[in-house]
């Protein structure tokens, strides 16, 4: 999976690569300057033409390539709405996620090879500040969990703070937007179920303390079962 869009090369854009690189990274500031959030409407092109300076055909292009990935979603009439987690200065990671089995397996795939070893690495690299994070947003996830069910937002923050702690914030960005995209997925038909993965709860004490504990090992194999729990229930729902 490629890990940048700004090779014109690659797209057969009629942009340059430096102009193309420099408008993405722009726009992907202006995102989070504005703090535009998936749902969110993107300001008109012509009000981003002015902020950025730049032609109403380079938006386009920009806007154009991102809906490609699955980033932005273009709607007749209504505008441009945001579909993943944009940060400046991270991979513009292609997540064209379309709600098939195949593609949804692999995403999931995906991430389990990346959470693991960004885990197993947390366990062995993080601080007495970030696993009190850590604590924090277990403590943040339990009391949303018991309150409501589900929580998105409180496991994406678990997660995060975890991936912080890993050493290597590429992870954090990267497992975030595939977090996202799949939730995007979960809520769409055919899946229309916001439980999916949620069985794997209990297990998330249990990947706290092994971070306590600092055993790599046990973290590494206790994120794969929570993983594997979702994929196991997204297979059953996509039969």
């Amino acid at each position: 999976m490629p890990l940048s869009i700004t090779s014109s090369e690659q797209t057969g854009s009629n942009l340059s690569r430096t102009s193309d690189a420099r408008v993405l990274d722009e726009l992907a500031q202006l995102i989070a300057d504005q703090q535009i959030k998936p749902g969110d409407k993107l300001p008109p092109e012509r009000t981003l033409t002015e902020q950025l300076s730049v032609g109403r055909s380079t938006i386009r292009e920009a806007l154009t390539r991102w809906e490609a990935l699955g980033m932005v979603e273009r709607r007749q009439g209504s505008g441009t709405y945001l579909i993943t987690p944009i940060e400046p200065a991270s991979p513009h990671v292609p997540i064209a996620l379309k709600v098939e089995a195949e593609s949804l397996i692999r995403t999931i795939e995906v991430r389990k090879v990346l959470e693991c070893e960004a885990i197993a690495l947390a366990a062995i690299n993080r601080s007495e500040e970030q696993m009190d994070e850590i604590r924090e947003c277990w403590r943040t996830l339990k009391s949303a969990h018991e309150k409501y069910g589900p929580s998105h937002d409180e496991d994406v923050e678990f997660h995060s703070a975890i991936m912080r702690a890993s050493g290597n914030p590429l992870f954090n960005q990267i497992v975030n937007q595939l977090q996202e995209a799949m939730r995007v997925v979960y809520t769409r038909k055919p899946l229309g179920n916001e439980h999916i993965g949620d069985t794997s709860f209990p297990l998330h004490y249990d990947l706290l303390l092994a971070l306590e504990a600092k055993d790599p090992n046990a973290a590494r194999q206790i994120i794969k079962n929570i993983i594997e729990i979702t994929e196991n229930e997204v297979r059953e729902f996509l039969k």
